[in-house]
């Protein structure tokens, strides 16, 4: 296994390669359709800043620039007026483009971001990776591993092994979503979550009221819970309980006692439990279950009972965009998760969802940090998100907002309906609005992901 220190520096490097390509892909998409249908462009380019290399061939100069992330391509035709400069234009003028032309290059764009996401989806699909565990069939992505003991989630009914199906009547099949929806239906501090709930062990299906609460990211969760996961031993210390009992590192602890184990959690305080008693451990070896009995031996430096036996976490619950292998159910859960989020702003069903979303959102910080993230985690599950990245990216590009892609679209019909330009004095009122509020948007959002990485 490489160095810490060299996969940080390789995860780096992957995420501006990552994002990089997911903003070129974009652009190219612009390019490639301006040039077929014979607009000018004047600049196509790899990176920002200075160049390191550029080269003109007809009327486009081709630039590797040494900032490598993303790249943009200047067309002074396909912009409005009030666009052009911001884009990069050259102050040229350029008979515009026709309307029909301009929505095609402007719809290419996002379309780059779909062909680039299928591709991905096409690769995770034949990527070794499985959110299957044989053996734990008692655990699924959304069963409750661990709660505290008279906490608030354990009065409203919530039990260890209890599965969540859906929140306020919207099935969700991750944790990542079970906590998504908690924050956006959620009415404030206090407020009941309505859960559905099936238990892994009994089958007994209910519905329950359970009191949300923030946690330190300012977010309304079900305190007091911890999802499942699958204890994963290391290798044993030497003449260890654990050792002595013949444990081997990759086993994997299915049952204590009898009991099926849910988490990490769980597993750590029925050893501090034991207090010298003997356990029985039930354990998968390589597919295969191995019992082995030991007890704990107390340790006196840090003042508990252990086993000598390191512990790591195999998480059940996949990332909500690695829940599918097929490549169509891949693209079209990125889909569901951005109108779900859509819908919510603008049409909530829920008091103050709107204002939950927004808050939920993340900015380019915290994008760039989560593929630093699960690069270090997961190739396939970093992929799974640049895959889910680009498919958002293009839904909301495709928005009929002025500046985004969609807001091209509809100049552009406004002149193929209406026969005429809207006035430039109207256009430039327009485009300012709208550039000094995504502006705004953007400070806010890296100031918040600042505050919450840091």
């Amino acid at each position: 296994m490489l160095p810490r220190f060299l996969q940080y520096i390789l995860a780096g490097i992957g995420v501006f390669l990552l994002f990089g390509v997911s903003v070129l892909v974009h652009e190219f998409g612009h390019f490639i359709v301006a040039k077929l249908l014979g607009m000018q462009a004047d600049t196509f380019a790899i990176g920002f800043g200075p160049a390191i290399w550029k080269r003109r061939r007809g009327a486009t100069e081709y630039r590797i620039n040494w900032i490598p992330f993303g790249g943009y391509v200047a067309l002074p035709q396909f912009d409005p007026a009030a666009m052009s400069a911001i884009q990069g234009g050259d102050g040229k003028t350029l008979p515009p483009a026709a309307w029909w032309k301009r929505i095609l290059v402007a719809v290419a764009g996002p379309a780059g971001n779909i062909i680039f996401g299928i591709v991905l989806a096409l690769l995770i699909a034949v990527m070794p990776w499985s959110n299957l565990h044989p053996g734990f069939e008692h655990l699924d992505a959304t069963t409750i591993g661990w709660i505290v003991r008279g906490g608030a989630a354990e009065k409203a009914g919530l039990r260890v092994g209890d599965s969540v199906q859906a929140v306020g009547g919207i099935p969700v099949g991750t944790f990542d979503e079970f906590i998504q929806e908690c924050h956006i239906q959620s009415g404030g501090a206090g407020h009941l979550a309505a859960l559905t709930v099936s238990n892994r062990l009994d089958g007994a299906v209910r519905e329950l009221s359970v009191p949300l609460g923030t946690n330190s990211a300012g977010f309304y969760v079900v305190r007091g819970i911890q999802m499942a996961d699958i204890c994963s031993v290391g290798e044993p210390k030497v003449e260890s309980p654990a050792a002595r009992a013949g444990i081997r590192a990759g086993d994997l602890i299915r049952r204590i006692d009898g009991e099926y184990l849910f988490c990490y959690t769980d597993f750590t305080n029925r050893i501090a439990a034991s207090e010298g008693a003997p356990l029985r451990l039930e354990l998968l070896r390589d597919g295969e279950p191995v019992e082995v009995e030991l007890s704990a031996a107390y340790d006196e430096e840090q003042a508990r009972w252990l086993l000598g036996l390191p512990i790591g976490i195999a998480e059940i619950s996949p990332r909500q965009w690695m829940k599918f292998r097929n490549p169509v159910r891949q693209l079209t859960g990125d889909a569901g998760a951005i109108f779900r989020m859509l819908g919510a702003l603008v049409a909530p069903q829920h008091k103050g969802e709107s204002g939950k979303v927004a808050k939920s959102i993340g900015g380019p910080v915290l994008i760039l940090a989560s593929i630093w993230q699960w690069l270090l985690v997961s190739f396939p599950v970093a992929l799974g998100f640049i895959r889910f990245l680009n498919i958002n990216l293009a839904i909301l590009n495709l928005l009929p907002i002025p500046v985004l892609d969609g807001g091209h679209v509809i100049f552009a019909l406004y002149e193929g309906i209406f026969r005429r330009k809207i006035p430039k004095r109207v256009l430039d009122l327009i485009m300012n609005f709208f550039v000094g509020l995504i502006l705004l948007i953007f400070a806010t959002l890296v100031f918040r992901d600042f505050t919450r990485l840091f």
